[in-house]
């Protein structure tokens, strides 16, 4: 399944509704082409410029929490057990890189990839940090899939095909400039995995780190304080293979900006400013960095989140206590439906139903059953498909289903006899409470029980 003409338009837009020209070197039409293959799922969403920033993703009209903006198959992707070191630092994106080279449509990729992804010159502070590994990697890609730079990189293997050759000192400088061109071509073209690729860890397949470049989905930028989060699809029966998804977690205004996070949020401010411009190269300006001073306690609460954490999950002497303190560092940083703090609540469902303490594990089902549907989405009560546009129950609303057939084998074996009419009283104001960011008090509390 693709997405309509109409909806790959409405997301390049005119140059007028993206806020004039885009970042130079910028080719919608070339953008077009391929996002209207590779996107299945565009929904509310445009790409346009931020003067100082460059291209991002805005949301057309207002878009609600757990909503999918983006679903998007990858231009080239692989899979790598987690744990595994690659011999030379930039090979994940050299493997990306040529997998776009090795497609059937690879001029129209490279083309678009070079107009749409890539820094503008070589002026980009990437090209002298990286030049050794940018310069080894592009003769290893060169090697690998036959471009051909004495031609120009459009072309593979034409001398071989043609047997000509060029004499004379003007062909030769012609000769040496395209090859010149052509190499710093694929320099930029290069460049782009290492700014724009992703690399995430299923939610099913935990074993395996999956790698993917998606040009729809490299024009998401980064925010400490993000409104939205991204995953590989986890109905994907296979590590191997998995589109990009990314789901509103917040409530997103038309014409704000649509943003994810390139980091760990839990982070110290400074590594979190030295991991996004040692690997990016820009400087984080949303205003939880703007605001940030020394003298407050979010480092040590991310110092304290992750020492709890860790206990929590790999002691199995772990409290509801220690949960409760973790989800108190965390919330108000976190979104509140942020994945992170769903893992959390089933953790504190867990501990509570051992602890037999009734209130408190019904109140952590809550919160892990509503949050969990925001940020990945409803399950289907009969396969437990992970479900992009659930249907509901019409009487209850509590379950939902990926077709009719589920929801007619599930309505014979369980629903019938417990489906009842939906009670508009049915929502709690505790959970929402416990949603709202901790006191001073439990966050000093909690980052004394992380370091006692």
């Amino acid at each position: 399944m693709t997405v309509g003409k109409e909806d790959v338009v409405g997301f390049v837009g005119s140059d007028e509704e993206r806020g004039g020209e885009m970042v130079e070197g910028f080719d919608p039409t070339a953008y077009k082409t391929l996002i209207g293959t590779t996107c299945k799922r565009i929904n509310s969403i445009a790409v346009k410029n931020f003067p100082g920033k460059g291209n991002g993703v805005v949301a057309t009209k207002k878009i609600l929490k757990g909503t999918v903006v983006l679903v998007e198959s990858p231009l080239t992707q692989f899979a790598s057990k987690v744990g595994k070191q690659f011999k030379n630092p930039g090979d994940a994106n050299l493997i990306l890189a040529n997998g776009v080279l090795l497609r059937d449509d690879w001029e129209t990729t490279l083309h678009a990839v070079l107009s749409t992804c890539c820094p503008s010159s070589l002026a980009h502070p990437i090209f002298e940090d990286r030049d050794e590994i940018l310069t080894k990697d592009v003769a290893r890609m060169v090697k690998a899939t036959g471009i051909d730079l004495e031609e120009n990189s459009g072309n593979k293997e034409s001398n071989k095909d043609n047997g000509e050759k060029n004499d004379g000192d003007d062909n030769n400088s012609t000769n040496n400039d395209d090859r010149s061109a052509a190499r710093d071509d694929l320099r930029r073209f290069l460049a782009a995995f290492h700014l724009n690729s992703f690399e995430l860890k299923s939610d099913v397949h935990t074993n395996y780190k999956f790698y993917g470049f998606f040009l729809a989905g490299a024009m998401f930028n980064h925010s400490c304080v993000p409104n939205a989060c991204h995953y590989v699809d986890p109905n994907s029966d296979t590590p191997h293979k998995g589109d990009l998804i990314i789901r509103a977690v917040e409530d997103i205004e038309e014409g704000e900006e649509v943003c994810i996070s390139y980091t760990e949020l839990m982070t110290p401010y400074a590594d979190r400013m030295d991991i996004l411009q040692s690997l990016y190269y820009f400087s984080c300006t949303c205003h939880r960095c703007i605001q940030y001073t020394s003298s407050s306690l979010e480092d040590k609460r991310a110092e304290a989140f992750h020492t709890l954490l860790n206990k929590i999950a790999t002691d199995k002497k772990r409290t509801l206590q220690d949960c409760q303190h973790c989800i108190a560092l965390c919330t108000g940083i976190y979104p509140e439906h942020w994945p992170t703090l769903v893992t959390l609540y089933r953790y504190a469902f867990t501990c509570a139903s051992l602890e037999k303490n009734i209130p408190q594990s019904e109140y952590f089902a809550k919160l892990f059953s509503q949050s969990r549907r925001i940020c990945r989405g409803w399950r289907c009560a009969e396969c437990r498909k992970f479900l992009l546009s659930p249907c509901k129950c019409g009487q209850c609303g509590k379950v939902a289903y990926c077709s009719r057939t589920c929801q007619k084998k599930h309505w014979k074996s369980t629903h019938k006899a417990l489906c009842t009419k939906a009670d508009d009283k049915d929502s709690s104001s505790h959970a929402e409470a416990a949603l709202k960011p901790a006191t001073e008090k439990q966050i000093k509390d909690a980052i004394t029980a992380a370091n006692s």
